[in-house]
């Protein structure tokens, strides 16, 4: 997926860079090696670059609008950042398709299912954070969104199981 490479690079260290680097700590406080082996993860990671991406997209102090890269390129950011931990993973590129499909497809269920809250909900302290260029605020506010977004999952599944199979 090249999408992640039409964003300029202060686009990528803004909307991506963050959101990568907080949630490949938090898959490996959970006991993952890699990013691309926590599904739950993943999706946060989507989530929380999904944030920043529409906080990006209406603020004005966000640079100039005329060197913004287009929403086309801006909204595929999410799942160009999966792209990119899914690229360490040894698989090919079928495969690799395939796992992006199923997270888009899981996104999609969270959302519909309303399971996790506003993506510019979650991201907007560590948008101003970043706006004020205090990383460590953005990083920190980063963490807590994305254990708050990663609770709301485990406990989704957990009433997913518990709930017996709807039939069709």
């Amino acid at each position: 997926m090249s999408d992640i490479v039409a964003l300029s690079e202060t686009e990528y260290a803004l909307l991506v860079a963050p959101p990568m680097k907080v949630t490949a700590h938090l898959a490996a406080a959970r006991g993952h090696r890699q990013l691309f082996d926590d599904l739950p993860a993943m999706l946060v990671l989507m989530h929380l670059v999904r944030g920043l991406t529409e906080w990006y997209w209406v603020s004005p102090q966000a640079g100039d609008t005329h060197s913004r890269s287009p929403w086309a390129t801006l909204s595929l950011a999410p799942l160009g950042a999966c792209s990119m931990a899914i690229g360490l993973a040894d698989m090919d590129e079928e495969t690799r398709l395939t796992c992006l499909k199923a997270l888009q497809a899981g996104q999609e269920l969270l959302n519909m299912e309303g399971v996790l809250p506003s993506p510019t909900m979650l991201t907007e302290n560590a948008w101003h954070a970043l706006q004020h260029q205090d990383q460590g605020s953005a990083e920190t506010a980063l963490r807590n969104a994305g254990l708050l977004a990663l609770q709301a999952i485990e406990n989704w599944e957990a009433r997913r199981a518990q709930t017996p199979a709807r039939e069709h």
